[in-house]
């Protein structure tokens, strides 16, 4: 814009010197003259473009902030040789074993002792681990597996480092994961699996039995379900009105466990919750009771008798070891029965041990590892017996070799074997009666995988002791430790 006291010059060329004169000689007219630069500069800011507020319109609206970084875990699921922790945005942490196909999801394949971020993941609600995959449900109702690459049809990728969505599958309620196969259901009810069928446990009938079903597929028979757990032949789902449905174990059609259909198991009612570890499985019903069976016992289950091995296994016994074992005494695989009020299970192959309302714990099913309440290497089952030195119980882990139980007071406790420092205690070695784990600040949640055993504070700490092989412990170490330690997660926050 030109400056005004070049202006005069300008308005004398247009309009000529002598009217120009003329009208300064007027006395109003002096008196007007500053309303006539204020028109120009008005004129002026409209011709001139206005750059910032176009810019502005014209521009795309920013990206939403990044999510915060993670506070602190909340959560921590162990299976196998694996751990992983969740944190309060629903990001995950995950060690131990092989990783030969990515399972960790760290975006590589190797080993990782010690914690580290699976890649791209947010909002994680429930995880489910097996040797060589893993799911995620996630707050949106999504599915992202990684590991095995057996439910994206179209991609020909054998296997995924990091979470890869699964297809066609919404509103996701609950997941289940096996070495070899992976079920989920849906809100409507509905449930469906993918993955290795050599066993039926997919569920898509005898006909698709041995072959793979290499994406998601719904399993028939099943309308209202509203949870499930898996195993390496056998696939169990229970639903909204206590039912429970069975299918697997069905290389052999002629067995009469066989199931390649989902089935209802008749003599099941109430069912609230299942756990399942290999072929062995307990129901908890309605009522606090417990009822468990195994591909062994099932004939014996539907017709409502204990598991009785019967004289034929004796005889074949005493052929084999009357040199060197004496034969067992007890030959019936007992079922859970008798229980009431219980309001926690942890369940492994031939025994299992479950918490009780009143803060008791018992164990049942093979007593060679100490964890019936009976000497390691005691032959033979026994039914349901009360775990002395527990005082207010109100959760269990374990595995094969041990369980531990948390106290209303956060104190842990455990029992079992303790020959690779599974009791987090110096001394005993092992121990029929549960025994105070030493070094932990209150704990919140326990968990456990088939070496190592976890223990999240209420600080959100998280802590572990056990045989840490392969990185089972989440520690960088492969020695046992029998007295608790800090898992070492990562002391950088930042996004992965």
């Amino acid at each position: 814009m030109l400056p005004l006291p070049r202006r005069p010059p300008l308005l004398a060329a247009l309009f000529g010197a002598p009217l120009l004169a003329a009208c300064s000689a007027t006395g109003p007219v002096p008196e007007a003259k500053p309303a006539r630069p204020a028109r120009t500069v008005e004129v002026a800011a409209v011709v001139e473009p206005p750059p910032v507020v176009t810019a502005t319109a014209s521009a795309e609206p920013p990206p939403p902030p990044p999510p915060p970084p993670p506070d602190h875990i909340v959560d921590v699921v162990a299976k196998d040789v694996r751990g992983c922790a969740v944190y309060d945005n629903g990001m995950l942490q995950c060690w131990g074993g092989f990783n030969s196909h990515g399972e960790l999801g760290l975006g590589h394949k190797g080993q990782a002792k010690t914690p580290g971020w699976v890649k791209g993941l947010r909002g994680v609600k429930k995880l489910d681990l097996a040797r060589d995959r893993t799911c995620a449900l996630l707050a949106t109702g999504e599915l992202d597996c990684w590991g095995i690459n057996d439910f994206a049809e179209n991609d020909a990728r054998d296997e995924f480092t990091a979470p890869a969505r699964v297809p066609d599958l919404a509103g996701v309620v609950d997941v289940a994961v096996s070495d070899i196969h992976a079920c989920a259901v849906l809100a409507a009810g509905t449930v469906f699996c993918w993955g290795d069928n050599r066993n039926g446990q997919v569920g898509v009938g005898k006909n698709e039995v041995g072959r793979k079903i290499s994406k998601p597929t719904q399993v028939p028979g099943v309308t209202d379900a509203i949870g499930i757990v898996a195993s390496g032949s056998v696939t169990l789902a229970w639903t909204k009105s206590g039912d429970l449905y069975r299918w697997g174990d069905a290389s052999d059609l002629k067995m009469d466990y066989a199931y390649p259909d989902a089935t209802k198991i008749p003599v099941l009612s109430g069912v609230k919750r299942v756990a399942m570890e290999d072929n062995q499985a307990c129901a908890l019903l309605g009522a606090g009771e417990v009822r468990c069976f195994s591909h062994e016992t099932f004939k014996d289950f539907l017709a409502g008798k204990q598991h009785d091995f019967g004289p034929d296994l004796v005889k074949l016994a005493r052929a084999f070891t009357k040199r060197f074992i004496p034969v067992p005494k007890n030959l019936v695989f007992p079922d859970g029965r008798g229980l009431t009020g219980v309001v926690d299970l942890a369940v492994f192959n031939h025994d299992a041990s479950a918490v009780t309302e009143k803060g008791e714990v018992f164990s049942w099913g093979s007593a060679e590892r100490g964890t019936a309440g009976r000497p390691e290497r005691t032959k033979g089952f026994f039914p349901p017996t009360r775990i002395a030195g527990v005082t207010e119980a109100v959760a269990i882990t374990g595995s094969f070799m041990h369980r531990c139980e948390l106290e209303k007071t956060g104190e842990v406790r455990c029992f079992g074997s303790g020959v690779n420092g599974q009791l987090g205690s110096d001394q005993p070695r092992s121990s029929t009666s549960a025994v105070v784990v030493k070094g932990l600040p209150k704990i919140a949640k326990i968990t456990a995988n088939d070496h190592c055993t976890f223990a999240l504070g209420v600080d959100h700490s998280l802590w572990t002791w056990g045989e840490a092989w392969v990185g089972a412990c989440g520690i960088d170490d492969d020695q046992k430790s029998a007295l608790p330690g800090p898992v070492l997660v990562p002391v950088d926050k930042s996004i992965p």
